[in-house]
């Protein structure tokens, strides 16, 4: 075993050859120098065969040199037998015979001697003093064996050598200095080029900082103009946004307060949660406004009033629900719930006429079974376009669904357009990027033109006069094209965003582009100029024109307004102090009382002066009532002194002083007789320094007292609780949840105001057929109400500024106003013109109508 090569020790020894003698050959050439083989013999017949076979095969044992130094005794042995000592023989053995033993002795037996004839070779270059194969022929063993053999030849080399290194040495030395010196004058030049650098990156970091403090200016003025909005100082906000009128670095700070400061003199025509779509009647003020965020899809509207609420709308539909009138305006129609039919109304009763839907032999086997966009043309046609299959063609004077495919185009979507020319004689369409005209003729039809378009159409309106039609786009492009061959007129308008909607009215030539970038342009199509630009806090998308040309459009916080070149006049008067109440001394003088000081207003509305008037009290004005003919009845809040004061003359006179239970909280005057309440809840009549207690009127301070009659009074109190009585007939207690913040009554009329409400039916009440009727009048609570001097409308303010008009017969909302703040108070005019309101942020806002 001990003499086994590794590839006699495979079971198939199918590598067997003459190398395998050679490893036998190394083995006794091994056994020869240490006295013992290269693998220990004891160990070898101790193990099992498999052990055995991985030993021969894996193991590798250490050279003759290490194996010597091991073993001293064998080692001593040895060397006496060869009369050397033990150091000698270890010297002789370690190198070239280790490295001709362990070749002989490689594992891989193609790295061994190929035969026993090499191994002999190399053997004879050892005893000559050669380099030996079996050595790994590095330079310097060779150089080493080199140098023994010719060792003058080798040092006659080496001093040349060291002669032409010395020259090189010089030689490089002058190379050196040169290059020192054309370093020199590249740093030099590196230096000139660097300070450039420098003075390029200051100048850049100089233009930085100018943008820096130019943006931090612009940024500060916008912050400016923000709080001057908030202080309802508009002048102040045109004024800074002037400063960046021609600028080119505005953001969206700039946009948003233009928006705001334009939407706020809007007229309210009508409000419905998120307008998107609007359609006018052409013989009558019918409008109707779909919206995605109400219950209802459509919302109907007549002279202003709402009149009918059609469709639901179904949830996660992002689809927008359309609508539009015939050309005589008799019928309308709309899309259904769910897209699948067309709807159409009779528009005096809103009573459902006709639906429009598609047989199942013309969709055949496809799954889409919904309308897109469709329009009406000459009162009794209808062109609709289907998703996925093209445009269709409803006959209404049929009186069977009589439905025809005219273009089959499966590039039709859900978001495509069309339009039809007013003669009938041309149809235009939008499939994404492609716009195709189609030439009709009755029931025929011929694809005439088609073009592909930058951008997706998503809208599209013919200009008939001009043979022009009008695309909106994805990309913002509003163009013109030529009708009759669809080459491009001209560009007209490139948006920041999305061109979503287009309105056309033809005798004013004007055309209406609604954008996704908060604005809307109106053009003239004659001379292709702009003519306004609206801005508003949202997109503006709804746009349509009544029926005398007047541009309605859908804007932000539910709005429908018109268009209007001059709005009704809107004027807003700064006060020293915060006004909480407001009454009308006459049509142009106002009598205000502030917050906390309790002082005494008169304010001018047409000059906007302001004078202070001092009833000489101990305290402050804690109750004043309703100016009667000029005069006014002041409470003294220390003394419970009743004053009369003269606003014209400026007289004063004591009536009384209040002795009952309390402090005085309300006090009014009405046809000579006194009445105050205290913050106990008694309600009193005080009469030539008489005071008698009429009722409690239960938990809470009294707020208002208001007479309906000779003998009938109203009051209510901060506890939820207002108060009818009647002289001989009792009291009549009305629980609200919530506190009674306005209240103001007549002989047929009554409307209550409710602050904080939990209602959920609403925070207004009004009295409709002998019975109170609760609606929802704002947002937020009501802060106070008015009845004009006719008792058929009332007046609301809210905490979400709004001013809003109401029917008093059938409870119906007619108009909206924006405010300028939260509204403290609010008083109308002996002749119900002007409307005033005490806002929390310490202005008067007067406003006056003009219709």
């Amino acid at each position: 075993w001990e003499y086994m090569s590794p590839e006699q020790a495979v079971l198939n020894q199918l590598d067997v050859d003459t190398r395998t003698d050679v490893y036998s050959l190394g083995v006794m050439l091994y056994e020869l120098m240490t006295g013992i083989t290269p693998l220990d013999r004891e160990r070898l017949r101790r193990v099992q065969l498999q052990e055995l076979l991985r030993i021969i095969q894996e193991e590798e044992p250490p050279k003759p040199s290490t194996r010597l130094s091991g073993t001293a005794s064998s080692t001593k042995s040895l060397a006496t037998y060869r009369t050397v000592s033990p150091q000698e023989l270890t010297r002789f053995v370690r190198g070239d015979l280790d490295w001709i033993t362990m070749k002989a002795l490689e594992k891989d037996r193609k790295r061994r001697y190929e035969s026993a004839s090499r191994l002999a070779d190399d053997l004879g270059r050892f005893l000559a003093g050669d380099a030996i194969e079996a050595r790994p022929p590095t330079w310097g063993y060779r150089a080493s064996k080199l140098v023994r053999r010719y060792k003058l030849p080798i040092a006659t080399a080496t001093l040349a050598l060291i002669g032409l290194v010395a020259s090189t040495c010089i030689i490089a030395g002058f190379w050196l200095n040169s290059r020192k010196l054309a370093s020199h004058r590249q740093m030099a030049i590196d230096a000139l080029i660097q300070k450039q650098v420098e003075l390029e990156q200051k100048q850049d970091q100089l233009v930085k900082e100018k943008q820096r403090v130019q943006k931090s200016r612009y940024l500060a003025d916008m912050q400016n103009a923000y709080f001057a909005w908030l202080d309802n100082d508009v002048n102040e906000v045109k004024l800074l946004l002037a400063l960046y009128r021609n600028s080119k670095s505005i953001g969206w700070e700039y946009r948003h307060l233009q928006a705001l400061v334009e939407e706020a003199n809007y007229e309210v025509f009508v409000e419905t949660p998120s307008p998107l779509e609007l359609a006018c009647s052409p013989s009558e003020d019918l409008l109707v406004v779909s919206s995605t965020t109400n219950s209802s899809a459509f919302t109907v509207f007549r002279d202003g009033r709402q009149v009918g609420q059609l469709g639901k709308v179904a949830p996660g539909k992002w689809l927008f629900h359309y609508a539009q009138f015939s050309d005589s305006g008799d019928v309308f129609l709309r899309s259904s719930d769910d897209f699948s039919e067309i709807i159409i109304h009779d528009s005096s009763t809103l009573a459902v006429k006709r639906k429009l839907n598609l047989p199942g032999e013309l969709l055949g086997k496809r799954s889409v079974r919904r309308f897109g966009r469709c329009i009406f043309s000459r009162d009794s046609h209808v062109w609709a376009v289907v998703p996925n299959l093209g445009i269709v063609h409803f006959d209404l004077s049929q009186p069977v669904n009589h439905v025809k495919l005219l273009v089959e185009d499966n590039r039709v979507k859900e978001r495509g357009r069309l339009a039809v020319s007013s003669d009938g004689s041309k149809l235009f369409y939008s499939a994404g990027k492609r716009l195709t005209a189609v030439d009709l003729d009755g029931e025929k039809a011929r694809v005439s033109t088609s073009v592909e378009t930058e951008s997706n159409v998503l809208d599209l309106v013919v200009l008939d006069q001009h043979g022009l039609l009008a695309t909106a786009s994805k990309n913002g492009v509003v163009a013109l094209w030529n009708a009759s061959d669809l080459s491009v007129h001209r560009v007209l308008k490139q948006f920041d965003d999305e061109a979503r909607s287009l309105a056309f009215w033809p005798s004013k030539n004007q055309l209406v582009v609604g954008a996704r970038d908060r604005q809307a342009v109106i053009f003239d199509t004659e001379k292709l100029t702009e003519v306004a630009v609206l801005r508003d806090t949202n997109g503006l998308y709804a746009l349509e024109f009544d029926r005398d040309g007047n541009l309605l459009f859908g804007a932000s916080r539910g709005r429908v307004c018109p268009y209007r070149k001059h709005q009704k006049a809107n004027q807003l008067l700064p006060i020293p102090g915060k006004p909480v109440s407001i009454d009308f001394v006459d049509r142009h003088r106002l009598l205000i009382v502030c917050e906390k000081s309790g002082s005494l207003l008169l304010v001018d509305c047409n000059s906007g002066t302001v004078e202070q008037i001092d009833p000489s009290f101990d305290g402050t004005i804690s109750a004043v009532s309703t100016p009667v003919d000029g005069n006014i009845l002041a409470v003294d809040s220390m003394t419970q002194a009743i004053v009369s004061l003269n606003l014209v003359s400026g007289a004063t006179d004591t009536v009384g002083t209040f002795e009952g239970q309390g402090k005085i909280s309300a006090i009014e005057l009405h046809a000579g007789q006194v009445f105050v309440g205290t913050d106990t809840g008694e309600v009193y009549l005080v009469e030539n320094s008489k005071q008698t207690l009429l009722f409690d009127s239960g938990v809470g301070m009294v707020r208002e007292i208001a007479r309906s009659s000779p003998d009938s009074l109203y009051v209510s109190n901060s506890g939820g609780t207002v108060c009818h009585y009647e002289v001989g007939g009792g009291i009549q207690r009305q629980e609200f949840k919530g506190d009674v913040r306005a209240l103001k009554a007549s002989k047929d009329a009554i409307a209550i105001g409710l602050y904080h409400s939990t209602h959920n039916s609403g925070n207004l009440f009004l009295k409709v057929a002998n019975q109170l009727q609760p609606i929802r009048g704002h947002t937020f609570s009501i802060m106070d109400l008015d009845l004009l001097h006719d008792g058929s409308t009332i007046v609301t303010a809210g905490a979400d500024r709004r001013l809003k008009f109401w029917d008093r017969a059938s409870g119906e909302q007619r108009i909206s106003l924006h405010l300028g703040g939260v509204p403290n108070a609010l008083a109308t005019s002996p002749d119900g013109t002007t409307f005033a309101l005490a806002l929390r942020e310490g202005y008067v806002q007067v406003l006056r109508a003009t219709n």
